[in-house]
This record gives C-alpha cells, sequence and structure tokens, in this order.
C-alpha cells in the first residue's frame, strides 16, 4: 500500500496509480486527501492460471466448487485445456462464465477422470488482456469413500493454451489441493438404566453414523459414589446420586450426560466352611452356594467375614467368628440376611449337601465328559457307559485319584450313565449312579 502521511504532497496536487504502465486511477488530493491515504493494488498475475475453491471438504459433501480463472496480456478468442481429478470426485455440472464451454472428449486411466474442453470467450472476438476472467465453475460432490486426511487434486494439465491468431502456453499453471475433513461427532445417547445396584455396562448412540472416531471417554462426577471404567461398566459404591458422562474422542466437544441413582446392595467380604467343596469360589455379588459335604459330616462350621449384621434366622454370625450349623437333612439351606449402615439388605443362600458320587459335566460338542468325583475314596472304578437310544455304545474306565477325570469319545450318544464301583472286578457299587442325557 501507499501511505502518503509519510509523503510531502503540495496542495492541489493529483495522485495518479499507474498498473503495468497504464493508468488505473486518478486521486484528487485537493477534495480527497485528509492526513493520509491508503491504496490497495490487487496485482493481476499475468499468463498464470490457477483453480481456487474448497480446500477441506468432509466424505460424502456435495457442492464442492472449483472454479477456473486466469489473466493474459496475450490477443487470444479461445482457452483449450484438460481437466483431471480423481473418481473420488464426482463431477454434477461444469457452468461456463465469461466463456462457452464444449467438452472436447472424456476418458478415466488409474483413478482419474481427464476432460478435454474447449471455451470460447462469450462476447466474441479477442478477449480483454490485462483483466481476471473465469472461463468456467465445476461443481462435484465428494464420495463417501474419501478417507480422512486424504488429498483430492483438481488440476489444469500443462498443455492448456490459448489461441488466437496464434497460439500461447501459460507461463504458469496453480492447482486446486482438496483435504478431506475428520467427520466430527454432531450428538451422542447414553444407553443404560437410571438407576443401578450391581456394576452395569452402559454404552452410546453415536450420530452421524459415518462418524471418524466414535468412541467416548466416561467419567462420573462423584468418585466415592460409583466408578466407571474406560468401557462404560458403572460400578457402585455407595448409595447416592452420580452424574455419569461419555465425551466424544474427537475434536467436536460433543458430550453427553446421565443422572443415574445408585443404590448399593451389602456384600459380605467372605465365606469359608471348615470342611466340604465349595461349588465355585466365593464372590461378594454371587448370592448362591452349593457346599457339598461327606454323608456321614453332622455339622459344619461357618465363617463369615463382614462389617455389618449377619443373621441366619436366630443365629447371628459375627465378623470372623465360626458358628456350627447342625446338617439332620440330606440338604440344608442356609439363608444368611446381610445388612450394613448406608447399605441395601442383601440375602445369600447356601446349600449344605451330604453327598457321595459324581458331578459330571459335558462339553458343547457332546464328546468330552468331564468326571468330578465328589467325596470319593481314591481307587475306586470310575465308569462312563454311553448309549445311543437304549443300546450300550462303549464303556470307558479310570481310577479315582481325588481330581476330575476327562473322557472322549468319537460316537453319537443319547444319554449316558456314570457308575462307581469299589473295583472293576468286584462290580460293588459305591455310590448312586449318574445319569446323564
Amino acid at each position: 500500500y501507499l501511505d502518503t502521511g509519510s509523503l510531502e504532497v503540495p496542495e492541489g496536487a493529483t495522485l495518479v496509480l499507474y498498473t503495468d504502465k497504464e493508468c488505473t486511477q486518478v486521486f484528487d488530493t485537493a477534495t480527497k486527501l485528509e492526513s493520509s491515504l491508503v491504496l490497495y493494488v490487487g496485482l493481476l498475475n499475468i499468463n498464470n492460471l490457477y483453480i481456487t475453491g474448497a480446500q477441506a471438504v468432509d466424505p460424502g459433501e456435495r457442492d464442492v466448487l472449483q472454479k477456473v480463472t486466469f489473466s493474459t496480456d496475450k490477443s487470444a478468442a479461445y482457452l483449450v485445456c484438460t481437466v483431471k481429478y480423481p473418481e473420488k470426485m464426482l463431477l454434477k455440472d461444469i457452468i461456463g462464465k465469461d466463456f462457452n464451454v464444449y467438452e472436447d472428449y472424456t476418458y478415466t486411466e488409474d483413478g482419474y477422470t481427464y476432460m478435454s474442453l474447449v471455451c470460447e470467450y462469450k462476447n466474441g472476438g479477442d478477449m480483454p488482456v490485462n483483466v481476471e476472467l473465469t472461463p468456467f465453475e465445476m461443481m462435484f460432490d465428494i464420495s463417501e469413500d474419501a478417507e480422512v486426511n486424504e488429498v483430492l487434486y483438481v488440476e489444469i494439465l500443462e498443455d492448456a493454451v490459448l489461441t488466437g491468431d496464434d497460439v500461447y502456453v501459460f507461463d504458469s499453471i496453480t492447482n486446486s489441493e482438496i483435504k478431506i475433513n475428520a467427520v466430527l461427532v454432531e450428538s451422542i445417547a447414553i444407553n443404560g438404566p437410571d438407576s443401578i445396584t450391581v456394576p452395569q455396562q452402559y454404552a452410546v448412540s453415536v450420530l452421524p453414523e459415518n462418524a471418524t472416531i466414535k468412541n467416548v471417554e466416561w467419567s462420573v462426577s462423584d468418585g466415592t459414589v460409583a466408578t466407571v471404567s474406560e468401557d462404560g461398566i458403572l460400578t457402585p459404591l455407595k448409595k447416592g446420586t452420580v452424574i455419569l458422562k461419555a465425551t466424544a474422542k474427537d475434536d467436536s466437544g460433543v458430550y453427553a450426560q446421565k443422572e443415574i441413582d445408585v443404590n448399593v446392595a451389602a456384600t459380605v467380604t467372605n465365606i469359608t466352611s471348615n470342611t466340604g467343596v465349595w461349588n465355585e469360589v466365593f464372590d461378594p455379588y454371587k448370592n448362591e452356594y452349593i457346599i457339598t459335604v461327606p454323608e456321614s459330616t453332622s455339622n459344619v462350621r461357618i465363617t463369615a467375614i463382614h462389617n455389618g449384621t449377619l443373621v441366619a434366622g436366630d443365629t447371628k454370625f459375627f465378623n470372623k467368628v465360626a458358628r456350627t450349623v447342625l446338617l439332620t437333612e440330606k440338604e440344608t439351606v442356609l439363608r444368611l440376611n446381610y445388612s450394613c449402615e448406608g447399605y441395601g439388605d442383601n440375602v445369600y443362600t447356601i446349600i449344605i449337601r451330604r453327598y457321595k458320587g459324581t458331578a459330571t459335566d459335558v462339553s458343547e460338542d457332546g464328546k468330552t465328559f468331564t468326571v468330578n468325583p465328589v467325596n470319593l475314596e481314591n481307587g475306586k472304578a470310575v465308569i462312563l457307559a454311553l448309549y445311543d437310544g437304549k443300546t450300550l455304545v462303549q464303556l470307558q474306565s479310570a481310577t479315582c485319584e481325588g481330581e476330575a477325570i476327562i473322557f472322549t469319545t468319537d460316537e453319537a450318544y443319547t444319554s449316558a450313565k456314570v457308575m462307581v464301583w469299589d473295583s472293576l472286578s468286584s462290580l460293588k457299587p459305591v455310590c448312586e449312579m449318574e445319569t446323564v442325557k
């Protein structure tokens, strides 16, 4: 710019702006000059052909405009050029502006479309010189298959020429680069219950469906009431209310919140017995267990670790103190009612079963039988009999050594029987036969 504040301008002088030796504008300082005058000059790039337009788009974006412009100091009536663009840009329209545009030929090769165009100056005769002209504009749709951060190029090939009485080649050509943006998250919804008493998995619905990054970061307003894992499992700690929040991991800043009522059931830390086999390791969140004890057992001593009030009927189970449970039936059911200040009451059911025999698990394909000897002496013979209908298919046997016995078979079966004998030679039953369907 030209700032006359730094110049000595005589009174009555005239400022004249020249561009490429041609008078562009005259300024009368007597009437227009104040304390300073700033002149902005847009200089044309002579004989340069260039494409401008959108520089960043989303996958699937519609109506993406690319504009071809140039200026020249040559006398010419036609522009002949070849436009090259990728197949991920779908040409919707080509619009003549200062020129009438005619398609000469089009072909595709290696993922690109090549379109040869002849552009005739609309006003007839030679086009004006030293003036910016727009031969045509192109309108594209971007394919949904365009990848994030991919760069698409719209190019005018180097054979672009001006034609009239003479043929002129452009000094330079500047092409267009279009970067594919990430599709940002626009909305998030949290899916899951409004209240919990046990750990609960929460999920999210994210829009738009083609968002580039659909993962979220989970958080809670009060980590003393409940905690949340990276994959959205909310675990209650005590009675209260939390705000569960899911925040998009892209740059959108979008998040969702859900208020959750937390009502935690009281849980016993551990329960053990002085004898017998538990059906599984004690878990504070599991409420029913089976303890298998030998048939001759008359009582079991149960010990619980807790910090509240644990009772079975009128019997109170003090923390870390063993209580004796008398076994008068083949199966004794012990219901432990547990309460703890600040938590909801909970009930644990423990079934104490006096038992001698086997417990068999069958694999999903029906070809593997895992026989667990329960309260059996070592050295006994365990026999697996496989049946097709009422027909015996095969027998397998093994010796009881206190651990699980695994039998396998390739034969079809409809049922099986597991027997325990003193020995294979004595054929004397030790316990009731187990039927496996």
